[in-house]
């Protein structure tokens, strides 16, 4: 398999894992089986497609010297004519391509927590320059390991935090009310729905 086609196979990975995290068990099947009818004109205009463009480009840039605000701002240049808008500051990769896949995707729906940062990550393995086999499952395998790294810090953080204030509840240092609106605000949005 060429590297074009296995590009090809990880774009429609990602889009697996994004409909995998939008829609409902019925739906799901559906959808899946949409993105293998897909063609590579139209697996090129997605979101997942985007990502991994912006990543290439930037390893590259960064292999050539280039420091990460000289390749982010060498990729807006030659991305303007998708749209055109205020980058973030500080100018870094995740913000960065967060920022062009609103501009550039604007009528998609909205993308689950943590896709991007997924889709970065799979493409960070997939054009590690020492791999040459099993490209596209060693970077889904990757990517999800690093976003399970990530929820995991997430929660020792809200740990750590619900640990204070459970002793200061119990030393009577704070009230019920006061407790919930210091713990309340670090749980992450898919455990209070």
């Amino acid at each position: 398999m060429s590297v074009d086609q296995e590009r090809l196979e990880l774009i429609k990975e990602l889009i697996k894992a994004r409909i995998r995290a939008q829609f409902c068990a019925p739906e799901v099947s559906a959808h899946l089986q949409s993105v293998d009818e897909l063609s590579a004109f139209q697996l090129q205009g997605t979101i997942e497609a985007s990502i991994i463009w912006i990543y290439e480009r930037f390893a590259a840039f960064i292999a050539g010297g280039a420091s990460e605000q000289q390749a982010l701002k060498t990729i807006e240049m030659s991305r303007e004519h998708l749209g055109k808008g205020e980058p973030p500051a500080p100018l870094t990769l995740i913000p960065y391509t967060m920022y062009r896949t609103k501009l550039e995707h604007d009528g998609s729906q909205p993308l689950p927590d943590g896709h991007v940062f997924l889709c970065l990550a799979a493409s960070e393995r997939f054009f590690h320059p020492e791999l040459n086999r099993c490209r596209v499952a060693s970077a889904l395998s990757h990517a999800y390991h690093l976003e399970i790294a990530m929820k995991a810090a997430q929660w020792q953080k809200v740990s750590r935090a619900f640990g204070v204030e459970v002793r200061k509840l119990a030393l009577e240092e704070i009230t019920l009310d006061q407790f919930f609106d210091q713990v309340m605000p670090l749980m992450p949005e898919d455990l209070l729905e």
